[in-house]
């Protein structure tokens, strides 16, 4: 806990004065973020994209309960990455030395495995999830290692998955004896026995869950898997789900579980079924049949005392095209308010309609209670990939501050491509990153000579506004395509009062092309094939 607290301070202030170290070794990344780790350094030489520190100031009050504990994913259910612990601050935080170290030795850099964990800490005992997806218990005072388990272990009876990356656990107790975390490689979530690390047989099968089941759809041939944690309300394990960017996709619908069993207790359907509301925002009425997407990847925020479980969801499938997926596209790219106990919707808003930007919401809300015109309101504030911040009443979604419905472009040459003529915005708080691309952004640091040369390479794009649509046979320069909030953390801080976010903003590119072929389908003559059709325009996302 303090040493990633010391982490976070160094990796913060390296952002700020642009001393950006990379992510992870090259050799232990993906080929896709080795590839950002190279351009990195490149757009903070050459563009003015630095990382943002914004802080809105809305007299949050410090009325909540005491942040002295890591229990939860985030910190708390409420999702503000904040501990009222003191004993390390500005003062001090130069004088920390080494207290232990713990290596789990099964780092594979040929396979780019990696670690993302945010580890929690339950009764002095630390639990993360190491490269290998193999899960360990550490005494948080010494860094002893109490157990391991691992999940490809063939004693454990479930099928072999392969690497993947997760974000963190989940941890229930019935205030007894019994103690269980829950977490999930590849398509299986497990449940552990806190105390010995061994699965529980009595839930699911064997003591997992495959994420393939219960969506009400075939599924199985699919990714499905959860590279953020679950939410425990009560006795229920509420899971979202990561899913193929590209279709066929599986549907991104909520499920909650009971944590003793395993079984299936509710489901929201993210991709409306006939009757349920938002059915109508997809033209095509068997939409519900194959289109895939508007999961919550990022994970989920609760208030306990009301029941109301937060989900943001993510773009639906395609992400850079929708020609096949016409209207608003309900429940992809909003905020959904459920009741935790049942599934039952409270209140939603849709950030972007008809997204064809890959404007997925990249993180959970934080809960906070802010003071307005003299009135205390328990509030929720969501962040974007756009760099900004829309705030709602919790329980009835009414935002606290104007939202209006902006103009924008709708004219397009993809084949079957019907814009949404608006999208909507909010008048306060302020934008806290750029929302267009000028020549004026090129580094103002860089001799003529590079200034020239960075100039002459913008000419060869499509850039301004952050709406800028996608084109047919050119790229689109995005200022912001890859991160503005992508899976960063906003914090509250109820101390003095004030709403913090970081963020990193990395510029890219989308190049539309009509293409001679679909894309290959495991289950020939479904529909799904026709969701990439031969001689439709199907955008490939390029970084920049």
């Amino acid at each position: 806990m303090r040493e990633k607290q010391t982490f976070t301070l160094h990796f913060s202030l390296s952002r700020l004065f642009k001393e950006l170290p990379p992510i992870a070794s090259s050799e232990n990344v993906y080929p896709f973020t080795r590839r950002l780790n190279e351009i990195r350094h490149q757009m903070i030489k050459y563009i003015l994209a630095p990382f943002t520190a914004g802080l809105i100031f809305v007299s949050c009050q410090n009325n909540g309960p005491g942040y002295d504990s890591w229990p939860h994913y985030g910190g708390s259910p409420e999702m503000i990455r904040y501990s009222t612990l003191s004993s390390i601050d500005t003062l001090n935080v130069a004088q920390l030395k080494l207290a232990w170290s713990y290596s789990s030795g099964d780092v594979d850099t040929a396979a780019h495995s990696q670690i993302q964990c945010n580890p929690i800490v339950i009764n002095g005992v630390l639990y993360g999830v190491s490269p290998q997806m193999k899960l360990f218990a550490l005494d948080a005072a010494t860094g002893e290692q109490q157990w391991i388990f691992d999940p490809n272990d063939p004693e454990n009876g479930a099928p072999k998955q392969g690497i993947g990356n997760v974000r963190g656990v989940s941890y229930w107790t019935d205030g007894k004896k019994d103690q269980r975390l829950f977490y999930t490689a590849g398509a299986l979530t497990f449940a552990i026995n806190a105390e010995n690390g061994k699965p529980i047989p009595t839930f699911g099968t064997s003591g997992y869950l495959d994420l393939h089941n219960d969506l009400d759809r075939e599924s199985g041939h699919l990714l499905v898997t959860a590279t953020s944690p679950g939410m425990i309300y009560k006795d229920l394990l509420i899971m979202g789900t990561r899913l193929d960017e590209a279709p066929p996709a599986a549907p991104g619908h909520i499920r909650a579980y009971d944590v003793r069993t395993g079984k299936r207790k509710w489901i929201f359907h993210t991709i409306p079924h006939p009757g349920e509301y938002g059915y109508d925002t997809w033209e095509d009425k068997e939409s519900w049949k194959y289109a895939g997407g508007a999961n919550v990847w990022s994970g989920f925020s609760l208030d306990q005392k009301r029941g109301i479980l937060f989900a943001p969801t993510g773009s639906a499938v395609y992400d850079f095209y929708g020609g096949k997926r016409k209207g608003a596209n309900l429940f992809a790219n909003c905020l959904l308010a459920l009741d935790a106990a049942t599934g039952k919707r409270l209140w939603h808003f849709q950030f972007m309609h008809h997204d064809v930007w890959d404007k997925d919401l990249p993180t959970p809300p934080a809960l906070v209670t802010l003071k307005r015109n003299g009135k205390v309101i328990d509030a929720v504030a969501q962040p974007t990939k756009n760099g900004m911040v829309y705030v709602f009443e919790r329980e009835t979604g009414k935002p606290i501050f104007d939202i209006v419905e902006m103009a924008v472009d709708t004219v397009s040459e993809l084949v079957g491509e019907q814009l949404w003529p608006t999208q909507p915005v909010p008048l306060r708080p302020p934008a806290f990153v750029r929302q267009k691309l000028t020549a004026n952004d090129v580094n103002p640091y860089l001799p003529d000579s590079s200034k020239n040369a960075v100039r002459r390479q913008m000419a060869g794009f499509r850039w301004g506004v952050c709406l800028i649509r996608p084109v047919l046979n050119l790229f689109s320069f995005f200022q912001g395509l890859m991160v503005a909030q992508n899976g960063a953390d906003p914090h509250s801080i109820r101390r003095p009062g004030c709403y913090m976010s970081t963020q990193m903003k990395w510029p890219g590119s989308c190049r539309c092309a009509k293409t001679p072929f679909s894309r290959p389908q495991k289950k020939p003559g479904s529909k799904l094939a026709n969701a990439c059709m031969p001689g439709t325009a199907n955008p490939a996302m390029v970084p920049t």
